[in-house]
């Protein structure tokens, strides 16, 4: 529970990318230094060198703290990047440069290049390699001087002595390493996996608002005629349409006002949906009129659909407090064979007007 949280809260999906790096890299660096820091103590060497470790571990965990509030990662990511090469001088110190620094090198490398872009990338990337360069050339260079520092000369590990301890350490290293690399690549995995889901949404709200009627919520006539389009193409066995139509909606506008009549269109057009399968298309064909494509649904099936729409519409009080029953007519058309669109429009709006004209409240087949 406390992970899912902390998970939200600096991993989540309103976390940018660069922030996430920037808080991968402090929790491994804070690991790091900890792990070596338990070396020390393990060895019993010299305060300084904890301290100094300790201190990096405060800085870490305020400029963690500041980064997230304030959201300047580049600052911050920074002065930790140039820090955390500059912690490699005690450690140079104590092991020897030559042992597993090449892994604080590799770390700073892979953040510098997920961190940063373009122009700053360059330059730290040069900070980066000149800082490790120096500090190698250094401490093999001054190494005799250097071990006969009071500070050095009775707390040095000198690891190549002692092979057992060597591997200790180099696995301990290699795992947090190892870990923090991993870290990286699933936070941007994770992260490119949140953006395609955010997009996948923003696509799909562009198409809807794109293809769908504002106020019914159904497909709009420009999705109707690409979807007929495509139904006729792909051959269907049959292919159905239903075109309904409000009955003396004009006169229920005049009478209660076209807020009333909006609503009236909201309800039938979510009883028009309740009542298709989801491989139909329900489409506002304009004004007072529906119309509905069905695939693989015989003109029988279709019609069946059409009058449980019919009845539901009828059954339902769309305007309280009056006896006034909302009607509906229906004209329906049906094809196996390849049939041009506008033929099967016609025909339906031909029953259509068949069934206004035999008293409305009809689904003329």
């Amino acid at each position: 529970m406390i992970l899912s949280k902390l998970h939200r809260k600096y991993f989540g999906p309103d976390i940018s990318l660069q922030n996430k790096i920037f808080n991968v890299e402090c929790f491994s660096l804070t690991a790091l230094l900890l792990q070596n820091i338990l070396i020390f103590l393990f060895f019993k060497t010299h305060y300084f060198f904890i301290l100094s470790y300790a201190l990096l571990i405060v800085f870490y965990i305020i400029s963690f703290i500041i980064t997230n509030k304030t959201k300047q990662v580049n600052l911050y990511a920074t002065i930790i990047c140039i820090l955390s090469n500059l912690s490699m001088i005690p450690y140079a110190l104590l092991i020897g440069a030559n042992q597993m620094l090449y892994l604080y090198f590799i770390i700073g490398i892979v953040f510098v290049i997920l961190l940063f872009e373009k122009n700053m990338r360059k330059i730290l990337l040069i900070v980066e390699i000149v800082l490790y360069v120096s500090i190698v050339l250094f401490s093999n260079h001054f190494s005799n001087q250097i071990n006969e520092l009071d500070i050095i000369k009775d707390n040095n590990v000198i690891v190549e002595d002692n092979e057992y301890v060597y591997n200790f350490i180099t696995v301990m290293n290699l795992t947090v390493v190892i870990f923090s690399l991993s870290l990286c690549i699933l936070t941007v995995l994770e992260t490119y996996q949140q953006q395609n889901e955010q997009l996948n949404d923003m696509n799909k709200y562009l198409t809807d608002i794109s293809s769908k009627d504002s106020l019914t919520g159904l497909w709009n006539r420009k999705y109707m005629d690409e979807c007929l389009l495509e139904s006729i193409k792909k051959k269907y066995k049959e292919l159905s349409i239903i075109i309904l139509d409000i009955d003396n909606f004009k006169k229920v506008n005049d009478d209660y006002g076209h807020l009333i009549g909006d609503e009236i269109l909201k309800e039938v057009a979510q009883m028009i949906k309740e009542n298709v399968d989801h491989y139909c298309t329900p489409t506002r064909y304009g004004g007072e009129e529906f119309l509905i494509i069905l695939p693989n649904i015989d003109i029988n099936k279709a019609y069946r659909i059409a009058e449980n729409i019919r009845v539901s519409v009828y059954k339902r009080v769309f305007i309280p407090n009056t006896n006034k029953n909302i009607t509906i007519s229906g004209g329906i058309s049906s094809t196996n064979k390849n049939r041009k669109i506008n033929e099967l429009i016609d025909e339906a709006d031909q029953k259509l007007y068949k069934a206004k004209k035999e008293g409305r409240n009809k689904i003329v087949k």
